[in-house]
C-alpha cells in the first residue's frame, strides 16, 4: 500500500498516465493481460492468484494516495 502511495505522488498531476495506470492494473487483475504471469519468478513457490493480490494492494495504494490528496479515485 506504501508503495501505491507514493506512486499516486507521482501520478496525480496528469490524469492520463493516472487513468493508464489504473488501466494497467485493472486489466492485471483481470487477467486480461500477461502481467501477472511475468510477475511470476518461481512458479512453485508463486501463483497468479498471489500476484494478483499484491497488484490489488497496489492499486488500492495508488487510490488511497489520490483520495488522501482530493483526487477522485479510480
Amino acid at each position: 500500500m506504501a508503495l501505491g502511495y507514493e506512486i499516486s505522488k507521482i501520478i496525480i498531476k496528469n490524469k492520463d498516465l493516472t487513468q493508464r495506470i489504473i488501466n494497467i492494473l485493472d486489466k492485471a487483475i483481470n487477467l486480461e493481460s500477461a502481467l501477472l504471469e511475468k510477475m511470476i519468478q518461481d512458479p512453485e513457490k508463486e501463483t497468479v492468484e498471489s500476484k494478483s493480490k499484491i497488484v490489488e494492494k497496489l492499486k488500492d495504494g495508488i487510490n488511497e494516495g489520490l483520495k488522501r490528496n482530493n483526487d477522485i479515485p479510480f
